[in-house]
């Protein structure tokens, strides 16, 4: 400033927040012509008088101009620092390279520039927020929007295909009904879904119906308890496991499936019924049950079988077959029968 070849105005100065009150929202700041200011507030946008509003804090070192012009002193905003490249630490919204020539006007190798903790990628047009975290809020100009954390936590909406895309190395969904975690505990990954049968049993996870997938014995001995920073439970093959099962009341149902693909379900205390048009049962589709609307088939590698409709009991084996039905049993083998009827009983 004291190289200007314009006056100043002698209400504003140029100076460095040297302390920082985040609670109270004021700051200590060393000017250039050596005053010390304590306790200066920071012109706003909008949120000192009411609820709404946009808020942030200054960060100890910004570089800020200052005016005396209301009689007290007020940090109208912040300046550019300038800054080498081995200086800052920037993030980058993407991979950090600019793909679109947006008519830049300094030359490429530039050293020294006026805000080096700019995402370096950051093009004519881009609205970005940035923490010192690394927390990232962007709504770019090609009409892309993304909320990060970091590179595994991160939200980005876009216009083309109109896209949503969710990262996320763990995941939790809390709900009335239910909660959806997904966790990696020491490299144990899992997934675990419970659901209540009332509101004031979802609100203390009292879940009734339990789903694990994945390392299923981490998932049952964890369930949505992110606390929980060790698992006890060797794992096992199953991967995938549903219940029925409530706080204080014992195992009602569960079915398992494991790697090899063995399926079983297990009913305690109640029937098991299942309701389907048809349904077929096979193993290596050689030995089969068929159910539908029309009979009940079991046939065992194509050479015995058992078949039942409304009307009759029909079983065959080895070229002999058997009938029952309301004209009475037949049974023929070799050429032999046996018939029994309302008449009495036949052989021949």
């Amino acid at each position: 400033m004291f190289n200007n070849q314009t006056s100043v105005d002698y209400r504003t100065d140029e100076g460095v927040v040297t302390e920082v009150d985040a609670i109270r929202k004021v700051y200590k700041v060393r000017t250039l012509r050596g005053k010390y200011l304590s306790s200066v507030y920071r012109l706003s946008t909008s949120g000192s008088s009411s609820r709404g509003g946009l808020r942030e804090t200054l960060q100890i070192g910004d570089r800020v101009m200052v005016s005396w012009a209301l009689g007290y002193p007020i940090i109208l905003g912040t300046l550019p620092k300038m800054q080498s490249a081995d200086e800052g630490t920037p993030l980058s919204i993407d991979g950090g390279n600019g793909l679109v020539d947006t008519g830049n006007f300094t030359g490429e190798g530039v050293a020294v520039i006026g805000d080096q903790n700019a995402p370096k990628d950051m093009l004519v047009g881009d609205h970005v927020i940035t923490s010192e975290g690394g927390g990232l809020i962007a709504a770019l100009r090609g009409g892309t929007v993304v909320f990060r954390a970091s590179r595994l936590a991160e939200i980005i909406a876009s216009k083309f295909d109109d896209l949503i895309r969710v990262v996320s190395r763990n995941w939790q969904h809390f709900t009335d009904l239910h909660s959806d975690v997904v966790y990696n505990l020491k490299g144990r990954v899992f997934r675990y879904s419970g659901y209540a049968t009332s509101f004031n049993k979802g609100k203390i996870e009292d879940y009734a119906w339990h789903q694990y997938f994945g390392d299923t014995s981490a998932a049952e001995e964890v369930k949505s308890d992110f606390a929980k920073k060790e698992v006890s439970a060797a794992k096992t093959d199953i991967v995938y496991k549903e219940q029925l099962k409530e706080e204080g009341v014992d195992e009602t149902m569960r079915r398992t499936v494991e790697l090899d693909g063995t399926d079983e379900t297990v009913v305690v205390r109640t029937r098991h019924t299942q309701k389907v048009d048809s349904h077929v049962l096979t193993w290596n589709e050689v030995n089969t049950v068929t159910i539908d609307p029309n009979k009940i088939r079991i046939d065992f590698n194509g050479q015995s079988f058992i078949e039942l409709t409304a009307n009759s009991v029909y079983l065959e084996h080895g070229g002999g077959t058997t009938t029952m039905d309301d004209a009475g049993i037949r049974s023929e083998f070799s050429g032999h029968f046996v018939r029994i009827n309302s008449s009495g009983v036949h052989l021949g």
